[in-house]
């Protein structure tokens, strides 16, 4: 196991931030300039006047998302990213997080500032939804329920009055997907001060970051999916060829982006993140029809999953099965943008396959440049209950199935000439 003598300081001066991590197998001490400002030419510049820059060609960058406790992907914390380190023998280049505007709409400070103090970039999924579902349901009933409860009763024939004192049955409510940050609203500008302020304080914090909006857009589990803006129609908005719903996402990511840049935030790098299958499979949904742009996207970025929870049935897709399918279609839609696999994992307790099969097999694979652009790539390392039965709880933490964490730590330290532990920043 590693030591658990760490200590991150901040050196004087310049600001840059110095990291000891001692004691991994069979190694000395290592002293990490976790900050320093080195391009990949060798080349220095001043804080917060770049972006984060790749590794070398045949190198990998190793993210996380660490974990948190509520599911929902804001709440994690320096013991989780320590404790996944520790079990891996590695540290990671970046740390993935939600940042949630149902919680406030300020730039998340804290959480960047203590992940660069640990020496890796905040990675944000700049989330602006009202909650946590994906979609959200309609809203829930009032407890207690008032009685007397009026129950909908079948509809009378058409011309005939219901009986009296019955009350008729209510038109169905439509589902609303979301009610404040939808997609239009982005588009029209109603959150620019927001997002203005958003991008000056991160441009105030410093040193480079890496932002993503509208994570999986491909997947209707999130609510600006084209499904609820349109979906395949073509008559409602922009270029009457291309499909409404897709068109309506592009024209907001590029909104948001515009408006941070002008705003001064020059230090952020631009993901676009799909899953790896479209979701509705209709030809208007496929992540094609979501691609905003070369000029506001730095990095393409895909999801890939095995089993989600123990009971899944289905036979599990491999990684090399979901990746031979995106990968190509990924690459064929910017020749020089570099391909991260930001989000996969499996979890434990499915009896048809063990987490640490499915990982040890997506790594060799990855590990051994299956996918020549791929330059990074990020576990996602969480605990959530799916009901009130432990044994039905999904886990894909490395750190709670000794077999999964021997095959990432042997897996990483088997390939360390190839990975890219500290982040690089660009000149």
């Amino acid at each position: 196991t590693m030591g658990n003598c760490r200590a991150p300081v901040r050196a004087g001066g310049g600001g840059v931030a110095v990291r000891i991590f001692r004691g991994r197998v069979g190694k000395s001490a290592l002293v990490w300039v976790a900050l320093a400002l080195v391009g990949a030419a060798g080349g220095a510049r001043g804080a917060g006047d770049g972006k984060i820059g790749l590794p070398a060609p045949g190198k990998f960058y190793v993210g996380v998302y660490p974990g948190g406790i509520t599911g929902e992907e804001d709440d994690i914390t320096a013991a989780d990213v320590t404790s996944y380190e520790q079990t891996v023998g590695q540290q990671a280049a970046w740390v993935y997080f939600s940042d949630n505007w149902y919680r406030g709409r300020e730039f998340p400070t804290a959480t960047c500032t203590w992940i660069r103090q640990l020496g890796a970039v905040p990675f944000i999924r700049l989330m602006l939804r009202s909650n946590s579902k994906n979609p959200p349901p309609y809203p829930p009933l009032p407890l207690p329920l008032p009685l007397p409860l009026t129950l909908p009763l079948p509809a009378a024939p058409p011309g005939v009055p219901p009986p009296p004192g019955v009350r008729p049955p209510a038109p169905p409510k439509p589902r609303v997907v979301e009610p404040i940050f939808t997609v239009p609203a982005i588009i029209e500008g109603k959150f620019d001060d927001d997002l203005r302020a958003w991008a000056r304080a991160a441009q105030a914090f410093g040193t480079p970051l890496i932002v993503e909006w509208g994570t999986e857009c491909n997947g209707d589990w999130f609510p600006w999916n084209g499904k609820y803006w349109g979906g395949a129609d073509r008559a409602g908005f922009g270029d009457p060829t291309k499909a409404d719903g897709p068109e309506r996402f592009i024209a907001a990511y590029r909104h948001i982006v515009t408006v941070m840049r002008e705003a001064g935030a020059n230090n952020l790098t631009w993901v676009w993140h799909v899953n790896w299958d479209d979701e509705p499979d209709e030809d208007w949904n496929h992540f094609e029809n979501y691609y905003p742009g070369d000029d506001v996207v730095d990095w393409l970025g895909v999801s890939c999953y095995g089993y989600l929870t123990p009971k899944d049935k289905d036979e599990p897709e491999a990684l090399e099965t979901e990746m031979n399918e995106a990968y190509p279609r990924l690459a064929a839609l910017a020749a020089d943008k570099p391909i991260m696999l930001l989000e996969f994992g499996a979890t434990a307790g499915n009896p048809k396959t063990a987490p640490e099969d499915w990982a040890q097999e997506a790594l060799d694979h990855l590990l051994a440049h299956r996918w020549p652009r791929v330059r990074g790539f990020s576990w996602w390392n969480e605990h959530w209950e799916n009901d009130d039965k432990p044994a039905n709880d999904t886990t894909m933490r490395v750190q709670d199935t000794p077999a999964l964490a021997a095959v990432w730590h042997d897996s990483l330290a088997n390939n360390e000439m190839n990975l890219q532990t500290r982040p690089l920043f660009a000149p």
